[in-house]
């Protein structure tokens, strides 16, 4: 977290001064209607222009696809800046000095440590780099990348490197210039010895991906045997500066063209990832070895409402597509998944089929509750009571988080027609597992529908954080999402903690809940705010 803070008073001048319809305008085309400015999207495809920008208001609001918010808000969703960089760069263009405030940190020793784990990390993989460049001992790498069709200005564009056989290579290395060992296996670089005491290095004779965070700092490895070793891959460790559950590999490459596209691909690999970004599929991200979280899905909110999932065909990767589907159906955003043929993963389909063979299967991605059921009915069988039970079993808590009516009737039918039972019996069981409350472990997650009465003391807390009078420092000290009933104050909550790990202000909480929470549906959430699409 920063030191530094953005004083209110100049966040106000600076959107005051700015005028959103001369920032929009470097970004589309806009013409005027009335007294406002429309233009096609640039958050989703449109052929029919859905975006206002209305000048009196100083705001934007796109009806196609619900995006909305003041000057600030469109600089981060198309630029992927963060609160404070949009204001920074706001300031620049308009001309006003930001003054800082200087805020005492909490753990200042804490802070340094950080930033020397990133200025290891970022040694490390330049040396690494220059080994997979350079190094005779590095010739089996290289061919296996040639052999993988990785070309040489791939290997650049994401620094890949190669760490060397011996043991100790990088830990001599960086010895050399004074790192602490202590501080090295703290970066996640060397491992402690068991047996002795000593080090040695994490990496050996494995290709190295370097892990990005959207700042452009290197956080983590990933390392892959050239042979068929076990472990395949090593990934380093979770550090002070590293969670994987937090972390999505090439996102800081790939997070304006997922703005552009208003979509972002998901994958399981880092060939995966890169074989994509050098075939020009550039809107492309992968995991780290863990499942998607719901960290994950704030992360991509902040360039994308849609998200398709492409993971391997086996039976690992269609377990772990299945596990994330009620993550997205709480979750606000829009799914789908790519079912490749069975043994081609992402990385080889590319390269026998091409670009265009690769996005003909993605315009062929299916609803996530399709994929679920045809999945779940492949892997269990309807031949008997007990296998049409068990794919009830299975699908009726993911119809139970279906927000909207209309497609979860849908597909209560599609699955009496699969299964070849009553509709009302599914519906009857349905009813009783609604009124149980849905299995699941992110029920803190679980949408609302339909107006629903915010308690009256979780509105007057939030009254005071939206009016200033709750700083951002106190509801980090005493706040949890969990510490309320209703859905979309847990929303933002975790919005506030956000902002204030991100050094944002009050009046951008406040503004970012306009553009990012408060939808038409929520018109029944009064408690005094007024929604950014009211009144274009």
């Amino acid at each position: 977290m920063s030191s530094y803070s953005i004083p209110e008073e100049v966040i106000r001048r600076i959107r005051e001064q700015a005028d959103i319809v001369e920032v929009v305008s470097q970004h589309l085309l806009l013409k005027k209607t009335g007294q406002n400015y429309t233009g096609l999207c640039p958050f989703h495809h449109e052929k029919t222009p859905s975006f206002v920008v209305s000048p009196a208001r100083q705001i934007f609001h796109c009806f196609g696809c619900g995006a909305g918010g003041n000057v600030y808000h469109f600089l981060t969703k198309t630029e992927g800046l963060t609160f404070p960089e949009a204001v920074r760069a706001l300031g620049e263009k308009v001309g006003i000095k930001i003054p800082t405030v200087k805020r005492s940190p909490p753990n200042p020793e804490a802070e340094k440590e950080q930033a020397r784990l990133y200025e290891l990390n970022q040694a490390a993989v330049q040396w690494y780099h220059k080994n997979l460049l350079e190094r005779p001992e590095a010739r089996t790498a290289r061919a296996y990348l040639a052999q993988r069709g990785i070309q040489t200005e791939t290997i650049e564009a994401f620094c890949l490197g190669y760490a060397l056989p011996s043991w100790d290579g990088l830990l001599k290395k960086m010895t050399e210039k004074g790192c602490s060992p202590f501080l090295l296996e703290k970066a996640g670089l060397v491992s402690a010895r068991e047996q002795q005491a000593g080090f040695y290095d994490r990496f050996r004779d494995r290709i190295l991906f370097p892990i990005w965070n959207l700042s452009g700092q290197v956080i983590g490895l990933g390392g892959r045997v050239l042979d068929e070793a076990l472990p395949k891959y090593l990934n380093s460790p979770e550090t002070p500066i590293y969670i994987k559950g937090r972390s999505l590999y090439a996102m800081e490459k790939a997070r304006h063209e997922i703005a552009r596209a208003g979509c972002v691909i998901i994958v399981e690999g880092y060939f995966d990832a890169i074989a994509l970004h050098q075939a020009g599929v550039k809107n492309v991200v992968a995991t780290l070895g863990t499942a998607l979280t719901p960290f994950h899905l704030q992360m991509i909110r902040r360039f994308a409402r849609e998200v398709i999932l492409i993971f391997d065909p086996d039976q690992a990767g269609i377990n772990a597509t299945l596990r994330t589907i009620d993550l997205f159906l709480v979750s606000g955003m829009t799914a789908r998944v790519v079912s490749l043929p069975s043994g081609q993963d992402p990385d080889n389909f590319v390269r026998n089929h091409g670009t265009e063979g690769f996005l003909t299967a993605v315009r062929q991605a299916k609803k996530p509750m399709d994929y679920a059921l045809e999945q779940f009915m492949a892997q269990t069988g309807v031949s008997g009571i007990d296998q049409k039970l068990r794919v009830a079993e299975q699908i009726l808590p993911l119809l139970s988080k279906m927000e909207n009516r209309m497609e979860q009737s849908h597909y209560l039918k599609k699955l009496s027609d699969e299964l070849k039972v009553k509709e009302a019996d599914l519906a009857h069981e349905l009813k009783k597992l609604s009124e149980k409350g849905p299995r699941t472990a992110i029920k803190s997650m679980q949408p609302v529908t339909g107006p629903t009465p915010v308690p009256k003391e979780e509105e007057i807390l939030l009254h005071l954080l939206l009016h200033g009078k709750l700083s951002l420092e106190r509801v980090a000290e005493v706040l949890t999402p969990e510490d309320f009933s209703d859905v979309r104050l847990k929303r933002i909550v975790r919005l506030a903690l956000d902002c204030f790990q991100k050094s944002a202000s009050q009046e951008g909480l406040s503004s970012l809940i306009h553009s990012e929470l408060i939808q038409p549906e929520d018109a029944a959430f009064s408690i005094g705010v007024e929604p950014a699409w009211v009144g274009l």
